[in-house]
């Protein structure tokens, strides 16, 4: 068990000198287009994004299992690295950290099976994912953020207006959150134990968050123009040292063009417009451009693109209804502004539902 922690605790969630955006849960689907999803999404995952994007939804789905795996490529090294690592011995903890210092790591896993139709959708979700970064050759050591989120959301929309060109849409988290921000050397990461080190280090909290959304469709124009907003994130909570969440502003707009023999949707979001969090103070960190396109013929394919703090992105996606898989590929600036420091990652969905 303490080798698992160890190596946990040295290749999954976020940092304390870094700056990656705070999230819960995020859309595999919406990664592979730059995570531009604000005006498109129409899924459970609209509780992380818009709501109002539930109106949109034209069947009934239940998502049974749906895991999804993040991992950055750092820690896949690493991972490597780690293997023919004595986790009993402090001297080669000491050489692995000096062999990556500097290199982000990051690795996460998640599950939110969810009920979700036109109108409503409810579900269970779970968040795991620790960051890392090996630091200090003369005293090897590794800053650490790992999140464990879990808890409950349920979200209602509908349309309004003569045309039904207004989607408004509401949803409400329950969350409870378990967190860690600590510094470990390799002398600590050597000890008999590391478990209860851990243990004693790990805050925790609870709490409750609205998210309000709007879209509207401009139906008379060519390429259905879509303008959406969304406040996320909107409550009290009580997650104290496990890091509370501030509500967010996000502005976006789409179109739906017919390419060829592809439908399509073009998606630009502009998040966190009020500047809430000093983690995407930089303009170029708050922009995300994406993509995606369907063959007319094929409805179950889709290929996506995008630019996501300005590092491309791609995705794609398998639809046989029974069983989904999504990847996406995409890099996550964990900088203090766009092109600081990247960290290049993967990620897996595979859905079994009906």
């Amino acid at each position: 068990m303490k080798k698992i922690c160890a190596f946990l605790i040295l290749i999954l969630p976020t940092f304390i000198y870094a700056a990656e955006y705070p999230y819960f849960m995020k859309s595999t689907k919406a990664l592979g287009m730059g995570n531009a999803h604000y005006t498109i999404n129409s899924d459970q995952y609209s509780a992380f994004y818009n709501p109002a994007g539930l109106a949109f939804n034209k069947d009934s789905r239940v998502d049974i299992l749906n895991p999804q795996f993040d991992m950055g490529k750092n820690a896949m090294d690493f991972y490597r690295d780690a293997k023919d690592t004595d986790w009993e011995s402090e001297s080669e903890i000491a050489k692995l950290i000096r062999d990556n210092i500097g290199e982000y790591q990051h690795a996460g896993v998640s599950l939110f099976p969810a009920y979700y139709n036109k109108n409503f959708m409810i579900g269970v979700f779970g968040n795991a994912r620790l960051n890392a970064v090996p630091r200090n050759k003369v005293y090897p050591n590794i800053e650490t953020e790992f999140f464990v989120d879990r808890g409950i959301t349920a979200g209602f929309a509908g349309k309004f207006l003569n045309n039904d060109s207004l989607s408004l849409g509401a949803n409400v988290k329950l969350i409870e959150r378990e967190s860690l921000v600590e510094t470990y050397t390799a002398a600590d990461l050597a000890k008999d134990d590391f478990d209860q080190i851990i243990e004693d280090d790990l805050e925790s909290g609870t709490g409750i968050l609205g998210d309000i959304g709007a879209i509207y469709e401009m139906k008379s124009l060519p390429m259905n123009p879509r303008l959406g907003t969304a406040v996320n994130n909107i409550g009290s909570t009580d997650f104290g040292d496990a890091k509370d969440m501030k509500t967010t502003l996000t502005l976006s707009a789409s179109i739906s063009p017919q390419i060829l023999f592809f439908e399509s949707d073009i998606v630009i979001d502009y998040v966190d417009v009020t500047k809430a969090y000093d983690q995407d103070d930089d303009l170029g960190k708050r922009i995300h451009v994406g993509a995606e396109l369907r063959p007319t013929n094929l409805q179950f394919f889709a290929l996506r693109a995008g630019i996501n703090q300005g590092y491309p992105t791609f995705g794609a996606s398998l639809d046989f209804n029974i069983l989904k898989i999504d990847y996406a590929y995409y890099i996550e600036e964990v900088g203090a502004y766009a092109g600081q420091w990247d960290d290049e990652r993967h990620m897996l969905q595979v859905t079994l539902g009906f």
